[in-house]
């Protein structure tokens, strides 16, 4: 069916996602590549593998300072740093040999294709006329000159685009050049079909994509082959794996291809403008000499489409009549897209942290993650792009479908999830095991990846208004780079969750045993909020800048279009191919996001927590005595309970807010809104809370132990709580927000609620007037940002990411003669005195890496809080024990 007259929307207004899926191959055959390399690199080079065995053998020793497992894996990785420097020098030079020889089969294979078809230069001697017209199309299709045009012996009618930057070639057939005299019309319809894959710029993609897994094959395979011949199991497992990754370039190269050429062949027939194309594709018999150089035939099979490198050519008939389908967001593209940022994304993580030595988990695996992300979104996202362009451009609001939301969110979820597994480095290092029988990690991972491709859906849909009347590449470029920066954070944290898996049962018993402890010092509440505010895991990643400013990201974003332009019906401007059809004539052109609901409300709740928290410290202050309120283990609840609620409070405004919007005023916002309404919450919720602790000092009504009138904060303790408030509040507010839309939703789906039968959309006050609270908002989260990220560089120049031996020693060292000035000063020192000295003990123990002295400073704290002498003396026992093996 044809688009409806008026309402075609333009297929070149963005780029297709041919060239960022030829890439994301090219790109993941190298990663892959780099795994080849490190393992040639331990069997080649000589003592590699004795390197690592010696660096093992000597941080078994136990070193002062070093003695635990977290400090062996610093002094493990100081010893080999050199040589993994080496090692990621060697696996670089393998690479560039491989992109050189690659390089060299690209320059070569159009040579190659001329002396193998011995083709001839066409020449205007030869047919004056013929050059005429060749001349006239070349720039009819915008090309900046004419290609060179050669001819074959062949019989056949049809031509083909190749050549290589700098000299564009195309090649014609004796049949083709037959036409000219005898069917011109037919002759220009498949000229042009060439010309428009120089245009489109598919051609160097194309045989790049070629080159480089030919190179790879030649370079890295059959070396790795040889190396591992003695292997069998090794090989047996990387075999299966190098198979599937070969299916899937080798299905995702044709895929590419059959989309190249319906996009060339809807250039072709917008150029001609004569249906001389469409006449070709009609005849389907004679399309096999003409244009698709195939027998003719009866229909081919599902499979044998599957494999085809040319689409059908009823296929191609349909996308010149209607390209519509060109537009639209695909399962099997983001699957492959998926599979392929997987399966070598592991190699790319394992090469940053070679070359760069940084063991920052989430920060390396992020930095490797945007070789990917990119990619990722140039082929899911620009997928997304299209079809909100296409909704908008035929007299829609630019939403997506949702059917085609769900369906690239999944494909790309689960080419995420079978990538990992079906990885070569997998084969060795034994990374399948993560998966094995974890489903609930496949199905987050899935529903992970539909959220980010409806948060890409919806940003596209936010954004197109203000772009109406404006080129497009300004706006879609940069929200695709935000989208590719969250896109490398979910791919990183996918990574180090999967790394902290076995881990996670320990870190769990921990936080387990801090609760038991603390339901003696009064009310825990349920578990699962304990485990959510102080699980050590939600706690590290809730100080991370990167988490946080994700999270942000995911309601700025979307907001920041106000920003851009009023929300308003667009005047179109002249200009074809630049701006958007049928600008302003959608149902949503008028109609803005309610902002101010969103902060109202937000600011609603963050109020209600700040008195709710100052009568929480009335009640403590008369009902519970004052030794009992002043222990450490009683602060400790007591500041849990504060983030608690704070947490309670951001879901509430959250799904209050989206509720309001989704359903009462029936926008697509509420999710966006809802966290906006979450953080403004969460802001004043971190003010309250700090302004009260200070407060507490000065008015003895509101405070829980007597502590001077100062307002001095500990930075450290500042940004736990900011981060905590603002991050783990967050996270909840999505999850809450997203649950209440979706209820919502699928309300309206279960009773059949049609349009006509809803209440009246109430129409919001245009977003112009919302720029202030935007803008505040953003210099809000910029301001919490920066905040975390002063904290961790401030960590950083404390002490660097990996930690010399030397400097543990001196930690060490430290830590003991804070030991002896404690005993020493054991009468004489005053309740605060004492707790600083505490407090200089933990620091010093924590930078030494040593188990038995942070074991020892634990018990000594936990036995000054709960009162209990034998535990205070069992931790100082402890480290006396300790420090006699290590030198002051």
């Amino acid at each position: 069916m044809s688009a409806p007259p008026g309402r075609r929307a333009d297929p070149f207004l963005l780029p297709s996602q041919t060239g960022a899926r030829f890439l994301l191959l090219i790109v993941s055959t190298l990663g892959t590549s780099l795994f080849a390399f490190n393992v040639i690199y331990l069997d080649l080079v000589p003592g590699a593998s004795a390197r690592y065995l010696r660096c093992a053998q000597e941080a078994d020793r136990p070193v002062a300072g070093t003695g635990d497992p977290g400090s062996w894996a610093y002094g493990f990785a100081e010893c080999v740093a050199p040589y993994e420097r080496d090692k990621a020098l060697w696996m670089g030079a393998g690479v560039a040999v491989l992109l050189l020889a690659a390089l060299a089969a690209y320059w070569l294979m159009p040579v190659w294709r001329v002396r193998r078809g011995r083709l001839t230069r066409l020449t205007a001697e030869d047919a004056p006329d013929l050059v005429v017209e060749l001349t006239e199309l070349s720039w009819r299709a915008g090309l900046r000159r004419p290609p060179e045009f050669l001819v074959s012996t062949r019989p056949g009618g049809g031509g083909v685009a190749f050549g290589r930057a700098g000299r564009r070639r195309v090649q014609l057939d004796a049949g083709l050049v037959t036409t000219f005299v005898t069917d011109r019309a037919g002759f220009r319809a498949v000229v042009l079909h060439e010309l428009a894959h120089l245009r489109g710029g598919d051609v160097d993609w194309t045989y790049l994509t070629i080159a480089v897994w030919w190179s790879f094959v030649a370079v890295a395979l059959v070396p790795l082959g040889v190396v591992l011949f003695d292997e069998p199991a090794t090989v047996a497992g990387v075999g299966w794996r190098l198979v599937v990754m070969t299916v899937l370039v080798y299905l995702t190269r044709n895929a590419v291809l059959r989309s190249r050429e319906i996009y060339a062949d809807v250039r072709a027939a917008r150029w001609s403008g004569d249906g001389a194309l469409r006449r070709l594709l009609t005849r389907a018999g004679a399309l096999g000499s003409q244009v698709d150089r195939r027998p003719p035939g009866p229909g081919r099979r599902a499979w044998t489409a599957l494999v085809a490198a040319h689409p059908d050519p009823g296929t191609r008939l349909a996308a010149t009549n209607d390209p519509r389908p060109l537009f639209r967001a695909g399962f099997w593209e983001s699957l492959a897209a998926g599979l392929a940022i997987a399966i070598a994304g592991e190699h790319v993580e394992t090469y940053v942290w070679l070359l760069t030595g940084n063991l920052d988990a989430l920060g390396t695996r992020w930095a490797a993650g945007l070789v990917f992300a990119p990619l990722a979104a140039g082929v899911t996202g620009i997928a997304l792009w299209r079809a909100a362009v296409l909704s908008a451009g035929t007299g829609g609001t630019g939403g997506v479908p949702v059917r085609e939301v769900w369906a690239a969110g999944l494909g790309l979820g689960a080419g995420l999830a079978l990538g990992l597994p079906l990885s070569a480095g997998s084969a060795i290092t034994g990374t399948f095991e993560v998966y094995r029988g974890g489903a609930t990690a496949w199905v987050a991972l899935a529903a992970a990846a539909a959220v980010a491709t409806a948060w890409v859906a919806a940003t596209a849909r936010a954004w197109l208004p203000p772009a109406r009347t404006r080129p497009l590449a300004p706006y879609y470029v940069p929200l695709l780079g935000a989208a590719a920066c969250l896109t490398a954070l979910c791919l990183a944290l996918r990574s180090f969750l999967a790394d902290m898996a076995p881990a996670l049962p320990q870190l769990t018993d921990a936080a387990a045993d801090d609760l038991a402890a603390l339901r003696e010092a009064g009310w825990t509440g349920p578990d699962w909020v304990w485990f959510l505010v102080n699980h050590p895991l939600t706690v590290h990643l809730s100080q991370r800048p990167l988490v946080v400013g994700g999270l942000l990201t995911l309601w700025l974003v979307p907001l920041g279009a106000a920003l851009a332009g009023p929300w308003r019906a667009a005047r179109p401007r002249p200009g074809p191919g630049t701006t958007l059809p049928g600008a302003g004539t959608g149902p949503g052109a008028g109609v803005g996001p309610p902002v101010r609901a969103a902060v109202a409300g937000g600011m609603v709740c963050g109020l209600v927590y700040g008195g709710l928290v100052v009568g929480l410290r009335v009640v403590v202050h008369r009902e519970v005595a004052g030794v009992a309120r002043s222990a450490a283990e009683f602060l400790l609840l007591f500041e849990y309970w504060q983030v608690g609620l704070a947490v309670g409070m951001q879901v509430v405004a959250a799904v209050g807010v989206a509720v309001y919007v989704a359903g009462w005023r029936r926008e697509p916002s509420g999710v966006v809104l809802g966290m906006m309404a979450a953080f403004v919450a969460g802001v004043l919720a971190a003010g309250a809370e700090l302004f009260l602790i200070g407060f507490g000092g000065c008015v003895d009504a509101l405070s829980l132990k007597p502590g001077p009138c100062a307002w001095d904060f500990d930075g450290v303790f500042v940004r736990l709580e900011i981060g905590k408030i603002v991050g783990i509040g967050a996270v909840a507010a999505l999850v809450a927000a997203s649950a209440a839309v979706a209820v919502i939703w699928l309300s309206r789906w279960v009773f059949r609620l049609s349009a006509a039968r809803l209440p009246p959309r109430r129409p919001a006050s245009g977003a112009g007037r919302s720029r202030p609270e935007i803008l505040v908002a953003a210099v809000l989260a910029a301001g919490v940002v920066a905040v975390l990220a002063g904290g961790a560089a401030g960590a950083g120049t404390a002490a660097p990411e990996r930690p010399s031996s030397s400097a543990a020693q001196r930690a060490a060292a430290e830590t003991c003669a804070l030991q002896r000035r404690l005993v020493a000063g054991m009468d004489t020192l005053t309740p605060a005195r004492l707790q600083e000295l505490l407090l200089e003990l933990l620091t010093a123990a924590d930078e030494s890496n040593d188990t038995e002295l942070l074991t020892g400073v634990a018990d000594m704290i936990r036995g000054l809080s709960r009162s209990d002498p034998e535990l205070f003396a069992a931790g100082l026992r402890k480290i006396q024990e300790r420090c006699r093996h290590i030198p002051s």
